[in-house]
């Protein structure tokens, strides 16, 4: 049997997790790197941390046996969600950011725009490059044929909007089952979606609700990477058989498999990738994944900051998923229990990786070709 592991490179991302990993609270670390054009997994690498000792300890397959909320790194399966649903389109996309006050849910909003004073004008792209909250927050009331105003109720969104984001979610791989060669893969956490939860569905739009694997942010970006289809994830790139003679024959090639497609048009996957472009390469103060712009070559990507409680205490899970353009790779890091301080701790991870994948699997003159 031949494994689409790179054995090198899957070393090198475990230790850059073990050595990476914040301290404090932190639970685990973990990170899955995929070629969004066949699903063949380069690595898949995990560590589990026992937040009151700090002890580590191997874990690959807590990527499909985990979950956990990830915060805006759904964001472009959400605006795409929208494009497909006609909340808004390539050419009509702009939307006010501003905090989100509707009555019986506490105010929500952007992380820049707390009390009103920076709202503003966003396009999709832009709403991508600033990560704005309460873009996608409008997209999903649209989507249940409401437009937002100060002290709304939601007492006339219907509950069946929660099914239509995860149904869009789903078309890159979010919420269900990739079909990783791998044992005891999990779909996540699904929240109620009765009326008395109805407030829950802004949350939803941002990733801050149901549950993912690290296995299907790999697929989701492979997807958005692709261009838009869903590749099955595997490690299993062929199996032989020996004969009498002891000749090895290779018997079975696994195939690239289509699960499904995203149906989106060219112009709403070229503004998912402006916009994930500009999350890295804007000038604006505003953009949330600088930190890897001095990658080569260049990635995009979008980063993701969801509030947790961990042993009592406040954290976030700062997630990560990036790919290179027209290229073999593509990426997903997942860090549940962080502190505020170490939120960009996705993003030191992810830059390793891509150093390491030049160096262990491809040259990087090869990126494009």
């Amino acid at each position: 049997m031949t494994l689409t592991i790179n054995a090198k490179f899957q070393n090198d991302v475990q230790d850059i997790l073990e050595k990476n990993i914040p301290g404090g609270n932190t639970t685990g670390a973990y990170a899955v790197v995929i070629n969004p054009k066949t699903g063949g997994i380069y690595a898949t690498a995990g560590v589990n941390r026992d937040y009151e000792t700090g002890k580590l300890t191997a874990d690959a397959l807590s990527t499909v046996n985990q979950a956990n909320v990830v915060g805006s790194v759904v964001k472009p399966a959400m605006i795409t969600t929208g494009f497909m649903n006609g909340a808004i389109t390539p050419e009509n996309n702009t939307i006010t950011d501003q905090p989100i006050s509707v009555a019986g849910t506490p105010t929500k909003s952007s992380w820049w725009n707390r009390n009103g004073s920076g709202n503003m004008p966003l396009t999709a792209d832009t709403a991508l490059m600033m990560s704005s909250n309460t873009y996608v927050m409008q997209v999903m009331l649209r989507l249940g044929g409401l437009n937002y105003f100060p002290g709304m109720s939601l007492g006339a969104l219907p509950t069946s909007v929660y099914q239509t984001m995860r149904d869009g979610f789903a078309r890159f791989g979010l919420g269900v089952k990739t079909g990783i060669d791998l044992p005891g893969e999990i779909t996540g956490i699904k929240g109620s979606t009765t009326r008395e939860h109805i407030g829950n569905a802004l949350d939803e739009s941002f990733g801050q609700y149901d549950t993912y694997t690290t296995m299907q942010l790999a697929q989701y970006v492979a997807t958005i990477a692709n261009g838009g289809y869903r590749v099955r994830p595997h490690i299993v790139q062929s199996i032989q058989s020996r004969d009498a003679a002891n000749k090895v024959t290779t018997t079975t090639t696994i195939p690239t498999e289509v699960l499904g497609t995203v149906g989106w048009t060219k112009d709403e996957r070229d503004l998912i990738w402006k916009g994930m472009n500009e999350v890295v390469h804007s000038s604006s103060g505003y953009a949330t994944g600088t930190h890897l712009k001095d990658v080569k070559p260049e990635v995009s990507a979008k980063t993701g900051t969801a509030e947790t409680t961990t042993n009592g205490a406040t954290t976030v899970t700062s997630s990560l998923i990036s790919f290179v353009p027209d290229s073999d790779v593509a990426l997903a890091v997942v860090i549940p229990g962080t502190d505020d301080a170490d939120e960009n701790v996705n993003q030191a991870i992810g830059s390793q990786i891509y150093a390491a994948f030049w160096k262990d699997v491809q040259d990087a003159g090869s990126a494009n070709k």
